[in-house]
């Protein structure tokens, strides 16, 4: 099976119905819902990082069936932690843990990413938040910087797993509305809603990289609490001054994509009351103090 697909937000679910149905096709319905995942993951992260037209190949290989996606970018995909500003890098753990074989072949002008399964995951097999948090932590410990003279230190104590709960929820919301972000014409959406869902998709997209250093060292600090089996912990950040306006941007940004999600425009779920409260009370903690 070859796919076409156009870096849109709708590949992800119209690569995933072809490629299962060429998966049962081939007489591998056990291959089907690991199949799925590995699809998912492949075409959303490159719609979000390559944003390029991809060639969705799936055909059977030996004992199994062989997934390969190609797109026109240079830039290779990485595990989570390893790119400071990637919230989709847990694709690749994902797909690590599913695939039986899993590679990166560069070409004259993009690459691309293979992968092949034999045996249908186990339930032991699955890609558990224990496994992500062994794996982010490990990756982040060891490449910070050290902070500038300039930076700032800050002190937040908050509860753990309300915190880690709370950055689950944030990074769903993020991945969605940075798809629809790209997404000019959304197909789903009201054509009234389209101007609205795309702007804000953007403007998140930008917040995010503005305050990417805070929240990678909120991350790396809360999953380091819960692996030690921490119920609270005080966050140690060490910020730029001028962190503070774009930590009052993230706020408004994930504020304002909940708000549009509770409103029922999108079929994404809203954070919860518990995850928007302690979002609000760790950057407003993080701004008071920046601001002394």
């Amino acid at each position: 099976m070859y796919l076409q697909l156009p870096p849109s937000p709708t590949s992800s679910r119209l690569a995933r119905t072809r490629a299962t149905a060429a998966v049962v096709s081939s007489g591998r319905e056990d291959l089907v819902d690991d199949v799925a995942t590995l699809v998912s993951e492949l075409v959303s992260n490159a719609v979000i990082h390559a944003r390029t037209q991809m060639m969705l190949t799936v055909e059977s290989v030996g004992a199994g069936v062989r997934v390969a996606l190609a797109d026109d970018s240079a830039v290779m995909p990485r595990f989570a932690g390893a790119d400071r500003r990637s919230i989709s890098g847990r694709g690749l753990l994902i797909i690590d843990r599913l695939a039986s074989r899993w590679g990166v072949d560069r070409l004259p002008q993009g690459k691309v990413v293979w992968v092949e399964i034999e045996t249908p995951s186990a339930a032991g097999d699955t890609l558990e938040d224990d496994d992500l948090v062994t794996l982010w932590v490990d990756d982040a410990e060891g490449i910070d910087d050290p902070p500038s003279d300039s930076a700032v230190s800050v002190r937040v104590e908050i509860d753990v797993e309300a915190l880690v709960e709370s950055r689950h929820e944030t990074d769903s919301l993020i991945r969605d509305m940075q798809l629809l972000g790209l997404d000019s014409e959304p197909e789903a959406l009201p054509t009234k809603d389209e101007t609205k869902v795309t702007a804000l998709g953007r403007q998140l997209a930008r917040a995010l990289d503005e305050f990417a250093d805070a929240r990678r060292q909120i991350q790396t600090q809360a999953l380091a609490a819960q692996r030690a089996g921490a119920e609270r912990t005080v966050l140690e950040l060490h910020l730029e001054p001028d962190a503070a306006p774009a930590a009052r941007r993230f706020l408004e940004a994930t504020e304002a994509a909940d708000n549009l999600t509770a409103s029922g425009v999108l079929l994404v779920p809203a954070s919860s009351q518990a995850t928007r409260d302690i979002r609000r009370y760790y950057v407003e903690t993080i701004i008071k103090q920046l601001r002394r």
